[in-house]
């Protein structure tokens, strides 16, 4: 059985955003499974996990999204001329 453990290095969002591999490998409990979940599949049967408990975190997929919002925001910034 697999045992959550502490992340013991802190990452800053700055430092996630020019280097997502950082989060590669991170698992959260799968919420498939999870028995506080009214529709949950049994343990021994998730697809998601495979009976693990957890699943991988998508977080290279947030910060992906984090860091394509932040070009499109200064984007926007860098065209907006202020005539007053």
């Amino acid at each position: 059985m697999i045992k959550a453990a502490k992340v013991e290095k802190m990452i800053t969002l700055e430092e996630a955003i020019k280097n997502p591999r950082l989060l590669r490998g991170l698992k959260k409990e799968c919420f498939t499974c999870d028995p506080y979940n009214p529709v949950r599949k049994e343990r021994a049967n998730c697809p998601e996990c495979k009976g693990t408990g957890f699943s991988p975190a998508d977080v290279i997929g947030i910060v992906a999204d984090l860091k394509k919002g932040r070009k499109d925001l200064n984007a926007r910034t860098a065209a907006y001329y202020d005539e007053d």
